[in-house]
């Protein structure tokens, strides 16, 4: 054979690059770790503060670090999601969740004891280096927030990031039904890309072929 014929076979999609969640199963498991005296990571409560916000926001690792107390809104609720701080630059109005809320009002209050006056409205919010110097820089980065879902990992056996929070949530929320909704939350342009982040269950797909009509 001069040719291989597999050539002209067009190629498969990539099964492999599909974007992954996480069970809310092991986000409890890494809070329960975080808030337990085995814990290694300084200061833990901050980042079960990173991940519960994660985990009711949906945010990027880039809106994370880039959100500075200007940009909450505790009376009204809401997270002005700057679009400096997004990949598609759009700018997003995002709720905070009544939990949430009571942790943001708690980092705002150890932010004001640890600078001995009032956050600065340009004073990065998630800044774990104001409590923990061995991290080096003035301000937390992508990076530091990498390391620390690597090291997490490690710690629990099982992979854990912020993109698979991101993708837990638009799964969940789209069980509700309301892909729309999903892709406000997310600040995607397209619907389509709204649909790469939502993991279908096998379960719940189960459920809904069996609950058609016999014939």
């Amino acid at each position: 054979v001069k040719t291989n014929p597999f050539l002209e076979i067009a190629a498969a999609s990539n099964v492999a690059s599909q974007r992954k969640t996480v069970d809310l199963e092991v986000i409890q498991r890494a809070l329960d770790y975080l808030a337990s005296p085995e814990c290694r990571f300084n200061p833990s409560w901050l980042w079960a503060t990173v991940i519960r916000t994660f985990y009711y926001t949906g945010v990027r690792r880039r809106q994370l670090v880039g959100a500075v107390w200007g940009d909450m809104d505790f009376n009204r609720r809401i997270w002005c999601v700057r679009a400096d701080t997004s990949k598609n630059h759009r700018m997003l109005i995002l709720p905070i969740a009544d939990p949430l809320l009571a942790d943001l009002r708690k980092l705002h209050d150890a932010t004001r004891d640890k600078l001995g006056r009032t956050p600065p409205l340009q004073q990065q919010v998630f800044c774990i280096p104001l409590f923990n110097g061995r991290y080096g820089g003035p301000k937390t980065t992508r990076s530091h927030v990498s390391v620390f879902f690597r090291r997490l990992s490690k710690e629990l056996g099982t992979p854990i990031s912020s993109h698979r929070i991101r993708h837990t949530v638009a799964t969940t929320l789209a069980a509700q039904g309301n892909i729309r909704v999903v892709q406000d939350l997310l600040g995607h342009v397209s619907i389509q890309t709204t649909m790469r982040y939502i993991h279908p269950d096998l379960g719940q797909l189960r459920s809904l072929v069996e609950s058609l009509p016999d014939i």
